[in-house]
């Protein structure tokens, strides 16, 4: 999946990094940016565009982000409001803004936007993206078919219903990821698991598909007991 952007943002330095942090993601491909918002509209709707994601600023000369954003709204699947003032946040979602990205940001922060919008375009069937190597290659991991993550020295493996997969990733970087999603669960220091893929629990031992089997740890044991009581919630 290779969504289309589209930047409109009169700050050209603030262009500038968008379209450089845009290029880093595989995944996005930008259409194209604009620093003049009159410019974006009549261009969008003259040929009439259909945009993935619409990245725009709110304070802007001749027309706000919030406007503009409404007159194309039918030209947009998930829309991203940009500005230095939260208070825009509320307009935002008015005009059913899916994030609200507060300037300033660094990349960190854009691809964690960029991440949770594709985890709710996604969410029928929610995946993550992790990043493989330096090089910017990225993976998609559906959610439903990972069984456990396993920490390493200086990288992580992800065991899924079909594979082993070894990004150099940090557990505490795919723990903030999970954190989103009320089935996964860390149970020792090595160790992330879903509810989903448990088979048996047999003492501190727990049995998951693929005959992965994991040792819950003293330290964990009480914050395992409160997830394992929602276990009858999880669809």
């Amino acid at each position: 999946m290779v969504l289309s952007c589209v930047i409109i943002d009169d700050d050209l330095s603030v262009l500038q990094q968008m379209e450089q942090y845009i290029d880093k993601i595989p995944f996005l491909t930008l259409k194209k940016s604009y620093s003049d918002p009159n410019e974006a509209v009549n261009d969008i709707i003259k040929k009439n565009e259909l945009i993935d994601i619409l990245f725009t600023d709110v304070e802007m000369p001749g027309l706000s982000g919030i406007a503009l954003s409404d007159i194309i709204r039918k030209n947009v699947s998930s829309l991203v409001v940009v500005s230095a003032h939260t208070k825009y946040a509320v307009d935002g979602y008015n005009v059913n803004a899916k994030q609200f990205l507060t300037k300033p940001f660094n990349f960190n922060k854009f691809e964690t936007i960029v991440n949770n919008l594709v985890n709710k375009i996604g969410e029928s069937h929610p995946y993550i993206m992790i990043r493989l190597s330096a090089k910017g290659e990225m993976l998609k991991v559906y959610l439903d078919e990972i069984i456990a993550i396993e920490g390493a020295s200086n990288y992580i493996k992800i065991h899924t219903l079909t594979k082993v997969v070894m990004p150099y990733y940090t557990m505490a970087k795919i723990e903030e990821k999970l954190n989103l999603f009320k089935n996964f669960k860390r149970i020792n220091k090595s160790f992330i698991i879903s509810a989903k893929q448990i088979e048996k629990i047999n003492g501190d031992n727990i049995e998951l598909k693929k005959g992965l089997v994991v040792t819950v740890s003293r330290s964990y044991k009480n914050n395992l007991k409160s997830f394992l009581s929602g276990l009858s919630n999880i669809n």
